[in-house]
């Protein structure tokens, strides 16, 4: 149970983070500094500046329902390779 509680919260916890390294000024420094991937950079930097232009609540509830999104995915699969595909269906069936 604790194994796939870890499961599941390891890829909460990346997706919810991740927006924030990547708009560092440290990640954005050691990334630039890598001449294979300038072109690259340039050009996800100039759509991730378009992005923080966006209300920070705005911002953190997005990012919310994507950590969630991202758990659900990962629960669901466990479940599926727990249980198998029978299984799993009868799950979300409605009980009379």
């Amino acid at each position: 149970m604790i194994k796939t509680a870890a499961l599941v919260l390891a890829p909460f916890t990346i997706i919810l983070f991740t927006p924030y390294i990547v708009e560092a000024n440290w990640f954005v420094n050691a990334v630039a500094s890598i001449q294979a991937f300038k072109q690259t950079t340039e050009s996800f930097y100039n759509w991730a500046f378009n992005v923080s232009q966006i209300d920070g609540a705005t911002r953190f509830i997005i990012s919310q329902m994507l950590a969630a999104l991202g758990a659900l995915t990962i629960a669901g699969l466990q479940l599926w390779r727990v249980k198998g595909t029978k299984n799993l269906v009868r799950a979300f069936q409605r009980r009379k």
